[in-house]
């Protein structure tokens, strides 16, 4: 997961080749190749447009972050796509793609840490790291707080820091004063204010037995 992470900051900056990603990262080109394929495959790249480095040979993807549409493939000759090109649908199910590319999708709406562990069903020694990393590649911020019914103040992320310069980190809020009874009223409100930063999911029906 370290490495998709690093895959889509170096993305959000520009369109990119394998190549190139490679090289900027430092690792090697086939297992770059592969990879992006991969994450192709679970919608967290597309391919923007097509690029041939050597004449005559076989054109190379040209890759953005998101899960839009591909450019069209080109075309040989003939008219007809090459079949030299890739197959996205023939590269192999990977879980650790699958469980980074869950943990975008939900970054995409806003969600705290816990809602997030709870949605991908991931451990805390493996998304703590996930979501500090994302965090230092600017690929996450928080976008608001709400307090939990102790009065803590919890981040509320999102992903898309790097997106646009309005987008910076919320202000964490004031502590909590000391008096029982403001403390009480004020956890009150904040318990209300919390039901409407909540994700709805849809829970499965399951009927009472007779």
């Amino acid at each position: 997961m370290p490495l998709y992470a690093r895959i889509c900051a170096h993305l959000v900056s520009g369109a990119a080749t394998s190549r190139e990603v490679a090289d900027a990262l430092g690792a090697g080109l086939l297992g770059i190749v592969r990879v992006m394929r991969i994450m192709r495959r679970y919608e967290l790249l597309h391919v923007v447009s097509w690029r041939q480095d050597v004449p005559c040979g076989i054109p190379n993807e040209v890759w953005a972050f998101g899960a839009n549409l591909d450019a069209p493939a080109p075309l040989t000759q003939k008219g007809k796509v090459s079949k030299k090109l890739p197959n996205y649908e023939l590269m192999p199910i990977s879980v650790e793609t699958s469980s980074f590319a869950r943990v975008i999708k939900c970054l995409r709406e806003t969600c705290t840490y816990h809602e997030l562990r709870d949605t991908t069903g991931l451990s805390n020694s493996t998304l703590a790291p996930l979501v500090a990393q994302l965090r230092t590649l600017g690929l996450i911020h928080t976008c608001d707080w709400i307090r939990n019914p102790h009065g803590t103040p919890t981040p509320i992320l999102r992903l898309g820091a790097r997106y646009s310069v309005k987008e910076k980190n919320a202000t964490r809020p004031a502590p909590l004063g000391k008096d029982p009874a403001k403390r009480i009223a004020r956890q009150h409100r904040e318990k209300f204010r919390n039901l409407s930063h909540r994700i709805v999911r849809p829970v499965a029906h399951v009927s009472e037995p007779r």
